[in-house]
């Protein structure tokens, strides 16, 4: 009878311990299923951060992962630029042959660069084309992301229209170094590509002309605009 009560009360032991540790452990599951849940709306808030933040700053997003390939660009490439979104193609490659021909290698080195840790930032401007054919100035934004021995994981980071901007830029200059009334390149443009010819010509003897039309508003006002449009346009073919 001892015995049997002694069983008992050991068989009595070991299901109170079970259930202890399958109350902790349906504690700790209840707890994780918690943090869980957390961590996935802290994801949707900073997704909606994110998104709201794309769409406010009107730029192009994109993220590139340089391990698996897989490439994100955000819709806003297709609404400034008119192509197609077309997800069989290689977008990385596509953007690259949207760049101006000018403007290519400078591209790629940026990219290079950046990509070797030599740089902190990845920034650069350039034109890219749309699919009308015309082209609208970006400036790119990046940063990648490394591992502990130093190689790129991930890359990414913002286009910018800037072609508002670069418009006002050659425009101010156009208003430095050339005449408002006739157009024509002004003494700080002589000076700066005298300057410059100077540096690069190998001649040993050469002859500089200067022409001075005084009151050449009186003549637009006197003898028509006709007469200083003639003038103008011999000095184009001086």
């Amino acid at each position: 009878m001892k015995n049997k009560e002694a069983e008992l009360r050991e068989k009595h032991e070991e299901l109170t311990s079970l259930y202890e540790e399958l109350t902790a452990s349906e504690e700790e599951l209840r707890q994780q299923f918690e943090e869980l849940i957390k961590q996935q709306n802290l994801l949707k808030i900073s997704e909606e951060r994110f998104r709201l933040s794309a769409e406010g700053s009107n730029d192009m997003i994109w993220d590139i992962d340089l391990e698996n390939g897989q490439q994100y660009f955000s819709d806003r490439w297709y609404e400034l630029l008119g192509h197609e979104i077309d997800e069989s193609e290689n977008m990385f490659d596509k953007w690259l042959s949207l760049i101006h021909p000018d403007e290519r290698d400078y591209v790629k080195k940026a990219f290079e660069k950046h990509l070797e840790g030599n740089s902190d930032f990845l920034k650069c401007e350039c034109r890219m084309q749309c699919k009308d054919g015309s082209y609208k100035w970006f400036l790119i934004r990046g940063k990648a992301l490394f591992d502990e021995n130093g190689k790129a994981l991930r890359i990414a980071g913002s286009f910018t229209d800037i072609s508002d901007r670069k418009k006002y830029e050659n425009q101010l200059k156009e208003n430095a170094y050339h005449d408002y009334l006739t157009g024509l390149p002004n003494r700080l443009a002589l000076y700066e590509n005298f300057e410059k010819y100077m540096n690069t010509c190998h001649v040993k003897t050469m002859a500089l002309f200067f022409i001075d039309i005084d009151n050449f508003k009186f003549i637009n006002d006197t003898m028509d605009h006709f007469v200083g449009d003639l003038l103008t346009g011999l000095t184009q073919i001086i």
